[in-house]
């Protein structure tokens, strides 16, 4: 059963093995030859409706291509390899920061192209995006891996609806992957914090005690100067990251330095080849044996250099260097901090996103943290 419009036909719709529906529409390009389209839903009904405002949309486009407004639109839909090209191109970068855009990409190009980058874009449908879901599950992806991975997607299949290659976004009928739950962060205790510096080698160890004493990110550890450490004041002004010219979060912020973090500071400053306020404080190596410029080489996650250390105080742990930051948001919270000074302090958007290490339970050793105190209440 079919229905005409306006010399295209609507196709009766059919339901497919995922659940969801399917409705072909045909219709006459301007030079003459029949073309194929396809809207889904997830209800007979809505399938049909959308086929009907698709089929109404590819004449007028067909109108204005006879009528010479529009350049043709006949022929095969673009594939999805070939749209994610032309999205990071066109759509990308008026819509995500670079750092933001590297990542969605990054998931196109190894989640997507593989499975699914020669399929033309009016072919990617629920079922095939489930699919492709699912088989990232067996390869034991978390489901916050396969929820970013679909949301890359999603940019891609926006950006072909509004091009109108495609009437319906698919992305809204497959559902995101269930979340197993927040893991509780891994972290150090207070004596193997202590163990750790004291094992690692230098600079390392400054930066592995910068790390747990101030709960800076690496990012922003790579990015820091000289010039916004204050030994005399015992502050650390937090205002880059090393992907961009601000923290993570956005917002800059200052981090105390405690008694126990301010001889290490110095000693590195020491064994420092130069110490100019334009400076990293922690420089990278060059390749090729060339000397190194502080005021641009940023160091590497030392991922060698901590499994060192870690193996030489005795800690068989999987720490990485944002446990480390972990570390420093658990034992402050033990150290009787409120949760609005930790989030203050680790530069989180939200109080949600500290409240996670609140659940890490267990009597541990008091970190001799120096703080700020809460701010009085009734003075803001």
């Amino acid at each position: 059963m079919s229905s005409r419009r306006a010399q295209g036909t609507v196709h009766a719709p059919v339901q497919r093995q995922d659940g969801t529906w399917s409705c072909r529409i045909r219709y006459p390009a301007a030079d003459g030859r029949r073309l194929t389209d396809y809207a889904q839903a997830a209800s007979k009904g809505e399938a049909l409706r959308l086929a009907q405002m698709l089929l109404a949309r590819r004449l007028r486009e067909e109108e204005e291509v006879r009528a010479g407004v529009r350049l043709t639109t006949a022929g095969p839909a673009p594939t999805l390899e070939e749209l994610a090209v032309r999205c990071s191109r066109e759509y990308l970068p008026t819509r995500q920061a670079p750092a933001q855009r590297i990542r969605t990409l990054a998931l196109l190009r190894r989640w997507w192209v593989p499975p699914l980058g020669a399929t033309p874009i009016t072919h990617v449908d629920v079922s095939s995006i489930r699919r492709t879901l699912a088989a990232m599950r067996e390869r034991g992806r978390s489901a916050a891996t396969c929820n970013r991975a679909l949301s890359a997607l999603a940019v891609v299949v926006e950006f072909a609806r509004e091009l109108g290659v495609i009437a319906t976004n698919p992305i809204r009928g497959a559902r995101l992957a269930q979340s197993e739950g927040r893991k509780v962060p891994r972290y150090l205790h207070a004596d193997e914090a202590a163990r750790l510096i004291a094992a690692a080698e230098w600079p390392w160890q400054a930066l592995f005690a910068m790390a747990i004493y101030t709960g800076m990110r690496f990012g922003e550890l790579a990015a820091l100067r000289w010039r916004d450490v204050d030994l005399e004041r015992g502050l650390i002004h937090v205002r880059a990251s090393n992907r961009a010219d601000r923290p993570k979060s956005g917002h800059e912020r200052t981090v105390g330095v405690p008694a126990e973090l301010r001889p290490l500071i110095v000693a590195h400053a020491q064994r420092a080849t130069a110490v100019r306020p334009e400076h990293l404080v922690f420089v990278g190596r060059r390749q090729g044996g060339r000397r190194p410029d502080p005021t641009a080489d940023q160091v590497s996650i030392p991922r060698k250099a901590l499994q060192r250390a870690l193996e030489a105080a005795g800690i068989d742990q999987p720490i990485t260097m944002h446990c480390l930051r972990h570390t420093f948001a658990t034992l402050l919270l033990d150290a009787g901090a409120s949760q609005r000074h930790v989030q203050d302090a680790l530069g989180h958007s939200s109080l949600a996103m500290t409240s996670r290490y609140v659940h890490v339970t267990g009597a541990r050793p008091e970190i001799r943290l120096e703080r700020k105190p809460d701010p009085d209440p009734e003075s803001t």
